[in-house]
């Protein structure tokens, strides 16, 4: 029988070095990045609600706006959303669907996500 020693090694890390550990895990928790969300689709004459596992962009992305516009001169504000960078269709069969009815849906998955300006062709930007 051998015996084993185990030594503790004792760190010390400045209040300043864990703080900044921590902003990086905060941000890299809700930084812009493809989550899980789940679609329930369900298309007319088809006998079922089926939910559909995708990936969509999530996150925050640094903005700025300003309440002083008109003391600071003309302000543009910086506004940046969470957007795909790259995604890719996918199609599942609806089933239960009558003969005359369409049971291909196709969704978008995102495989990679950005912050960039809000693009008013493709969504939802508000200000």
């Amino acid at each position: 029988m051998t015996d084993i020693q185990v030594s503790s090694v004792k760190m010390t890390v400045s209040p300043f070095a864990s703080g900044i550990l921590c902003l990086m895990m905060i941000w890299a928790v809700f930084a812009c990045a493809p989550k899980n969300y789940t679609l329930y689709v369900q298309r007319l004459h088809c006998d079922r609600c089926v939910a559909i596992n995708t990936t969509v962009c999530s996150g925050f992305c640094y903005s700025q706006d300003t309440n002083l516009r008109g003391q600071m001169g003309r302000w543009q504000p910086y506004q940046r959303g969470c957007t795909y960078q790259m995604l890719a269709y996918q199609t599942a069969v609806l089933p239960g669907c009558q003969l005359n009815v369409d049971s291909l849906y196709s969704y978008p998955a995102a495989l990679s996500c950005h912050c960039a300006r809000c693009d008013t062709a493709s969504s939802d930007c508000i200000h």
